[in-house]
């Protein structure tokens, strides 16, 4: 439980010190309130990104996908997610889903 405590203390620390860094510049208080909530929805956004990737739904193909698919003589779309190249392997390699 302390370090939970602890850990919350430090995450408010640190969004003050942002706020504060952001209010020297913009020299308003509802302004630095704006770009701190901003800079909060991006991060969460950039989260969502990255989980979408992790589970291949959004994220373009990787290189060595990319590569492996050439080999087997597979013609590649220009668009091509990580789960689509998955797939494509799947049915060259003759693998039933």
């Amino acid at each position: 439980m302390n370090e939970e405590i602890e850990s919350i203390g430090e995450r408010v620390g640190a969004y003050v010190s942002l706020y504060n860094e952001i209010l020297g510049n913009v020299k308003s208080e509802g302004a630095a309130l704006v770009v701190l909530q901003e800079m909060g929805r991006d991060r969460r956004v950039e989260v969502i990104a990255r989980e979408r990737c992790r589970r291949n739904e959004d994220c373009a193909a990787t290189a060595r996908q990319r590569a492996f698919l050439e080999r087997l003589g597979v013609q590649i779309p220009e668009t091509l997610s990580k789960k689509e190249a998955s797939e494509l392997i799947d049915q060259a390699l003759g693998k039933e889903e």
